[in-house]
């Protein structure tokens, strides 16, 4: 088969299980959108829903497909679905994303004889089942090359899945992120979620799951506000645990201090209103939450948790909290919130440390390098049966710098 595009593009399909609202799914959005469309044809394929990501991309003009859910059997024939959309699209690189979407990717890229098969793998709690580290060892063996996006990734791949340090590589995430600092807009929130202008605003901005620890994120919150009376708690997010923890709100008697907005497509507006970023995850990959609250100057209080101390520099650009003790992290928090010279300066820390090393285009230049490589090796391999036109410009390496 000659992998030919008539208009001299690499054609790309990113798989995913969903395009819902989360960290990853924004960090496949904005590969699509900031890739350079002059060099690359950029596809999405969902294996279970499209999401609300999903539908936004598909009216940009972005070719989103959806797997079948029909046959009783689907489950275990992914692969062959895959297959024929690779076919159909003649596919130069598949680029998978977490475990479901790298095992049958491996099937559908060997039945197509795909040129090129990257993989991401972005959070996990590790040990996993053992059926999907065993699976995940022997597809690293096909795999051209795997993405970790934090060092911890890698490492817990490595030790739990022992797959060789050879074929992992690390792209931190980037995010396309613009906060709205207007005076107007922060007004306008704070009358939304009637926040007085005495207060003092602690958020979140993540799915409510039990991997984000929410429970530690209330518990945390009734100490400040025995504390501190004058704070207001916000989170934004949506997701299976909704009801346990308006739930323990209740418990807890601080219902009227935490405003649970739901999923929002406003972040940016939101984000700013907040004094302090608080994460109180169980364990991390390289969560685009503190990226996007970094990049709006907010300081961060965050558990020490996976890739988490990869972005936040304790003492500098926010303050990593090694217990789980809710009283010991609201002792941090209300430092923070009565030391309006240290947020500041903490805030601006953490903007800075956003433009240099977690931007969209740092990420889309590193992602450009690996597939430029692996098209590379593979034409040269196959002499020259992989026929598209060459990249031109400056491109980064893995490391950052140009090549």
């Amino acid at each position: 088969m000659r992998w030919e595009n008539p208009d001299g593009r690499v054609n790309l399909l990113q798989l995913i299980r969903g395009m819902g609202i989360g960290g990853m799914e924004r960090v496949v959005r904005d590969l699509c959108r900031h890739l350079d469309k002059n060099r690359f044809n950029v596809m999405v394929c969902c294996l279970s829903k499209r999401g609300r990501t999903g539908e936004e991309l598909q009216k940009e003009g972005y070719k989103v497909y959806l797997c079948s859910e029909k046959a009783k059997l689907n489950r275990y024939t992914k692969g062959w679905e895959i297959r024929d959309i690779l076919r159909r699209e003649r596919v130069h690189i598949l680029h998978s994303h977490n475990t479901q979407a790298f095992l049958d990717g491996l099937v559908g890229a060997k039945l197509a004889h795909t040129p090129v098969f990257v993989h991401t793998d972005h959070v996990r709690e590790f040990p996993d089942r053992i059926r999907y580290m065993a699976a995940e060892k022997m597809a690293s063996y096909f795999v051209d090359e795997i993405v970790g996006v934090s060092q911890h990734v890698r490492q817990d791949l490595i030790e739990y899945e022992r797959i060789s340090p050879d074929k992992i590589s690390i792209i931190h995430n980037g995010t396309d992120f613009s906060p709205c600092k207007n005076s107007a807009v922060i007004h306008a929130v704070k009358e939304e979620f009637n926040i007085r202008p005495e207060e003092r605003v602690v958020g979140c901005v993540a799915r409510l799951r039990p991997q984000k620890g929410y429970e530690l994120f209330m518990r945390t919150a009734a100490r400040i506000l025995k504390e501190m009376a004058n704070v207001k708690f916000l989170i934004v997010g949506d997701g299976e645990e909704y009801e346990k923890v308006a739930n323990l709100c209740n418990e807890l008697g601080i219902r009227g201090k935490v405003r649970l907005a739901g999923a929002r497509a406003d972040v940016e507006r939101i984000l700013p209103v907040f004094d302090v970023f608080l994460l109180t995850s169980h364990y991390e990959g390289m969560p685009v939450c503190l990226l996007e609250s970094m990049a709006s100057g907010v300081p961060v209080v965050a558990t020490a948790v996976g890739g988490v101390p990869e972005v936040i520099q304790d003492g500098v650009s926010g303050c990593l909290v090694q217990s789980r003790d809710p009283d010991g992290i609201a002792r941090v928090v209300v430092g923070l919130l009565r030391d309006d010279d240290l947020r500041k300066r903490m805030g601006e820390a953490a903007s800075h440390a956003y433009q240099v090393n977690f931007t969209v285009t740092r990420m889309v230049a590193q992602y450009t390098a690996l597939y430029e490589r692996h098209l590379a090796d593979k034409n040269h391999a196959q002499k020259g049966e992989i026929h598209t036109k060459p990249v031109t410009g400056r491109v980064e390496s893995l490391d950052g710098k140009p090549r």
